[in-house]
């Protein structure tokens, strides 16, 4: 294998904030179409507002569990390990099966 764990935990970095990129503008236009004007209910069988500020809490909590990931791995200090080492958090291990390494 040729993985350094450093770009791998860089890549996932970069992946894991991008991510909570697009889905902070995705809170933000939920949250702005919960409080539009337009969302005022019509009667009392329109939800069209609540819906939204629904989605816009769900889309909130996933933000902050995306930050919290980004805080994890932001304070993550990779191990070195040696071939005869138990397997724990941050080793990068190769698999075999059927000839093929993955």
């Amino acid at each position: 294998m040729n993985f350094s764990k450093s770009d791998l935990l860089q890549q996932l970095k970069e992946l894991l904030s991008a991510e909570a990129a697009i889905l902070q503008r995705s809170v933000e236009s939920a949250a702005e179409a919960a409080t539009h004007p337009e969302a005022k209910p019509e009667n009392k069988y329109d939800t069209r507002g609540l819906e939204a500020s629904y989605l816009a809490g769900a889309q909130q909590e996933r933000l902050a569990e995306l930050k919290g990931a980004l805080v994890l791995l932001q304070n993550l200090q990779l191990r070195s390990f040696n071939p005869d080492d138990a397997i724990a958090v941050t080793a990068l291990v190769a698999l075999e099966q059927e000839g093929e390494e993955a």
